[in-house]
């Protein structure tokens, strides 16, 4: 399965190549959400899946969250990706002998490393792309011991 590519220039993608990937994430999430949460919810949890986008080097300052847009895409700091989450019935996410139950699934990057502009890709297919959010949903319910059947 592919995962991830990383890149030095983005002439190999345009930014509307990218929203739409990130737009096909999103509807893959409130599909997943749809038929996955309800079943979390009998058990007094709650399935998170949503897609995110941030400016990667504000929210590593004093916990700086900005927002991002089509038109940002292709800026340095720019990251986009799918949370994966269990929450509990306050809201809190759900650890379980001190691992968290949280993945980020990550769809694009734009960062600076070693003087270069980079961007890393998700090039993984739609398929393979719910694939692998199906089996950290399935990998979550296996670890609190539920039985999804659907």
């Amino acid at each position: 399965m592919s995962d991830k590519q990383d890149n030095t220039d983005s002439s190999y993608i345009t930014k509307e190549e990218i929203w739409a990937f990130e737009e096909h994430a999103e509807k893959l999430c409130e599909e997943l959400s749809g038929k996955y949460r309800p079943l979390f919810v009998e058990h007094d949890y709650d399935l998170m899946l949503e897609v995110f986008r941030i400016d990667f080097n504000l929210s590593t300052k004093k916990g700086i969250i900005r927002h991002m847009s089509k038109d940002d895409v292709l800026q340095l700091g720019y990251y986009s990706a799918i949370d994966v989450s269990i929450l509990d019935s306050n809201g809190v996410l759900v650890d379980v002998d001190r691992r968290e139950l949280k993945r980020n699934i990550t769809l694009w990057g734009c960062y600076k490393r070693f003087f270069k502009v980079r961007h890393i890709m998700n090039t993984s297919t739609k398929e393979e792309l719910q694939a692998l959010m199906e089996s950290t949903i399935n990998g979550y319910a296996a670890t609190l011991e539920l039985e999804l059947d659907v």
